[in-house]
């Protein structure tokens, strides 16, 4: 399988619980596939607790520097997919997935949840968790489908139906899904007593500490992202998600989340097919991505959403975007690109770097301060996955 778009989308999806049926259509019905690229190259496809305040920061310069230095580190190979990442600091990462270290032994080898970077090395790591409601002794080599770091250092990991914290070197269980088993995939949080795991079919779920509450989302769509910031008009964390099933190229829906309630955002002004991703700077800017670029509103009060079309290869699939602020933000696009916009200028590093291909595909971006990780595959046998770090020297 070697059409870059359909790894895309596989490799999006397959958080929410849809790669198996993704792929089995791929696999039996390679027409219908071909069928549904060819259709989009036509379309123009080319491509209730009140939060804790966060710390006063420092104030933000009008530009930042595009100089970063960027290694690329092998995570693993063929099956393997990263769904998620946190970066605490230079010498501390982690991404999360279905981690198969070695390319030669993947049929029969157990997969690694986690990799974790300190410093030297990639070192992949097993969690063994429980798989079933029924069976609380068994325990599997489990796949991790997201992860988050609150309160400086404290990491949680989600399985399939569990939130997991990590205790010094071991990983304990703090949740379970036992309220309509959704699938859990990824988390945002704003501390450790205020987080929201979400996932397949509106799957949304607020934990405080203690306990796990459903929340209802009235979408059947899968929760893709939940992108949150302070906003200082307001005084509050803004939370936004993004609905949508990217496998059958649907309208997509955006959630706002507010005191544990859900309430829709008008898109109008988007296309008709799947977004992919959410970025907002609280009360700056809010930006969706997806099939045929990006989409921007100044206030979630305005009319519609608005095309982008003042930087790069702006017609480009946008897979991921994501950033400190609006001054200081990358966006990833088909082909290889990835973009960083500085407050005055953009720039494209895949024309200026050599790390950056056109065969390879893009997928996720992880930012902190001046540290940068970027999720990627080749699109060549074995289809070697791989993380680029990037960081910025001033």
């Amino acid at each position: 399988m070697n059409d870059p778009f359909l790894k895309i989308i596989l490799i999006k999806t397959q958080i929410t619980g849809t790669t198996t049926l993704i792929l089995r259509m791929i696999m039996t019905k390679p027409a219908s596939a071909l069928t549904l690229f060819l259709a989009l190259l036509l379309t123009g496809f080319t491509g209730c607790e009140k939060p804790t305040e966060p710390k006063a920061e420092t104030p933000k310069a009008d530009t930042t520097s595009h100089n970063f230095v960027w290694d690329v580190d092998t995570i693993g190979y063929r099956n393997t997919t990263l769904s998620d990442g946190v970066i605490i600091n230079e010498n501390d990462m982690w991404v999360a997935g279905e981690i198969y270290p070695d390319s030669s032994s993947y049929h029969n080898a157990t997969h690694y949840g986690l990799a974790h970077w300190e410093g030297k090395k990639w070192t992949p790591e097993i969690v063994m968790a429980r798989t079933d409601v029924e069976n609380p002794e068994i325990k599997e080599a489990s796949i991790i489908r997201g992860m988050a770091v609150v309160d400086e250092n404290e990491i949680f990991i989600s399985t399939g139906f569990l939130l997991m914290k990590r205790d010094n070197i071991r990983w304990v269980e703090k949740a379970q899904d036992i309220i309509d088993k959704k699938a859990f995939s990824k988390i945002w949080g704003s501390n450790s007593n205020n987080l929201y795991i979400y996932g397949a079919n509106g799957g949304l779920y607020h934990y405080n500490g203690t306990s796990l509450t459903s929340i209802p989302t009235n979408t059947s769509l899968d929760i893709m992202d939940i992108n949150g910031d302070w906003n200082p008009k307001t005084g509050e964390y803004e939370l936004l998600a993004l609905a949508s099933t990217p496998s059958e190229l649907k309208s997509s829906e955006i959630l706002k989340i507010t005191n544990k309630t859900v309430e829709l955002v008008s898109t109008k002004g988007l296309n008709e097919y799947s977004k992919w991703d959410i970025w907002f700077e609280g009360n700056l800017g809010y930006w969706v991505a997806g099939f045929n670029g990006t989409y921007f509103k100044k206030a979630l009060t305005d009319s519609s959403w608005v095309k982008k079309t003042d930087y790069p290869n702006s017609w480009r699939t946008t897979s991921a975007i994501g950033g400190n602020s609006e001054k200081d933000m990358f966006l990833l696009q088909s082909g290889g690109h990835v973009l960083h916009f500085n407050g005055s200028s953009w720039k494209d590093f895949r024309l200026e770097s050599n790390v950056f291909a056109v065969s390879d595909f893009y997928y996720e971006v992880i930012v902190k301060g001046d540290l940068v990780l970027i999720f990627g595959s080749e699109n060549t046998d074995p289809n070697r996955v791989f993380v680029i770090r990037g960081m910025r020297i001033n």
